[in-house]
């Protein structure tokens, strides 16, 4: 199962959920036009990040910078109660950080469809928070360490894929809005061969590095946004070198050290996929 379908949880009260998690990105695009800075690599609409990562030039995990008011907006929207929830829904994850999940988050997907790469991601997450506490996480109970929000008001993302990203790792994707679903707004899975309806509220989880994925159009008179969580291979990559960068690392180990460490690098990939969960498969069971 290199994919999963979430949709969206048995609450009664989601589409609210949804709809004023929608109407807070409307508002902060509105009220903040720096965030119409822009055209980028996945499409033409403003996106606010927040969290940590590694790579693109950076010589370790670190946070993002963003502007004072910027990081105003961000704060507004990881304390939100319906982003919180959502965050949730994607991957709450109380065990990991000794804390109790808030009673109205439902089960999360992450941990219950895919346990094994979950814990993949708890093992190599908190080590990396454990060891430096300068570090932030958007979401407390939520072990993704970074977030995207995607600030519409037609958030169309072109086919892409997200390089930075674990490989092997699934990434979180909320879809927000008022749209219609089975006229546009679509996931489009190019490899997987799949065009797949994306209502408002649902969730997917997906290996956002090697599968390229994009959206289809909305209605001129609809809106879409979206929300997602991941984790940049690099960080793993950073625990695994115990907190160096890999250079440095190879440098500290012996000739046969060195060895079974590419013996150990060219079984990666396979261990990863090794993670993701097998059909026919029932949560709990």
């Amino acid at each position: 199962m290199v994919a999963l379908l979430a949709g969206r949880p048995a609450d009664e009260n989601w589409d609210e959920v949804q709809e004023a998690a929608a109407a807070l990105l409307e508002k902060i695009r509105v009220d903040c036009p720096e965030f119409d800075e822009g055209c980028h690599w996945r499409g033409d609409f403003p996106t606010l990040r927040c969290g940590v990562s590694h790579g693109g030039g950076r010589t370790q995990p670190m946070n993002f910078v963003n502007s004072p008011k910027k990081q105003r907006a961000l704060e507004e929207l990881n304390s939100h109660p319906s982003f919180v929830r959502i965050a949730g829904f994607m991957n709450c994850t109380p065990h990991a950080f000794g804390t109790a999940c808030i009673a109205n988050i439902p089960s999360a997907v992450l941990a219950t469809w895919a346990p094994k790469l979950h814990e993949h991601y708890v093992k190599n997450i908190t080590s990396l928070f454990s060891h430096d506490n300068t570090l932030f996480r958007p979401f407390p109970r939520s072990i993704f360490p970074a977030t995207t929000y995607n600030l519409g008001p037609q958030t169309t993302c072109t086919r892409h894929f997200d390089f930075a990203n674990l490989a092997y790792g699934w990434c979180g994707i909320a879809a927000l809005g008022r749209f219609d679903p089975t006229k546009g707004g679509h996931l489009v899975l190019w490899e997987l061969g799949l065009v797949v309806e994306f209502p408002p509220g649902s969730i997917v989880l997906i290996p956002s590095a090697v599968v390229s994925h994009s959206n289809t159009p909305i209605m001129p008179h609809e809106a879409r946004y979206s929300v997602t969580q991941y984790a940049a291979g690099g960080i793993f990559r950073w625990v695994d070198c115990n907190f160096r960068t890999k250079e440095t690392y190879l440098k500290s180990l012996k000739a046969k050290e060195r060895a079974e460490m590419a013996e150990k690098d060219s079984q990666r990939w396979k261990e990863g996929v090794g993670l993701y969960p097998r059909l026919p498969y029932v949560p709990g069971m």
